[in-house]
This record gives C-alpha cells, structure tokens and sequence, in this order.
C-alpha cells in the first residue's frame, strides 16, 4: 500500500503523471493538490482525493499534517506563473 501525494495534475505533464499512478497497482491512495477541479472521468476514480489550494507558495500546517503518513510526493508546479510576479522590466 503507497499514498502518494501530487501537485501539477491539472497540467499535460502533472496530468500524464496522474494517469500513470492511478493505473500503478501498489499506488493505492493519491492526494492531488490541485488549483480547479479535474475531469469527472479522472475525479471520480476511488484512488483520488484532491484538494484544492488557491497559492502553492503558502501551505498550511494543518493541509500538511494530514498527509503525514504520505509514502512520495510528486511535485510539478509551473514556475513561470511565480516569475510573472516579480518580473520587472530594465531598460
């Protein structure tokens, strides 16, 4: 038994990644921290709880305490929409 934690899902590459590890057979929980809602063909998958986190560079204790008994995570968030942020221009 492996519960596997996933960021990124809603993503071509987290999505692939998702795919992949619901097909594993000795992954048998995955938590897919994710910003919208996934397809129902996917969500609806037994082995899936996602969770929806608005800014992933603010985690709470209390979001990462429950996942404690975790086996791997799989972290796959774009960064360019952080480096949109703090862009500034030089001229």
């Amino acid at each position: 038994m492996m519960k596997l934690l996933l960021t990124g899902a809603t993503g071509a590459i987290g999505g692939g990644a998702l795919r992949a590890c619901l097909a594993h057979p000795q992954i048998t929980k995955i938590v897919a921290f994710v910003r919208r809602a996934l397809p129902e063909e996917i969500s609806s998958n037994p082995k899936l709880e996602t969770v929806l986190v608005e800014d992933f560079s603010n985690w709470t204790e209390n979001l990462l305490d429950r996942h404690l008994d975790a086996s791997a995570m799989i972290w796959y968030v774009h960064l360019l929409i952080y480096f949109k942020r703090f862009r500034t221009a030089v001229l």
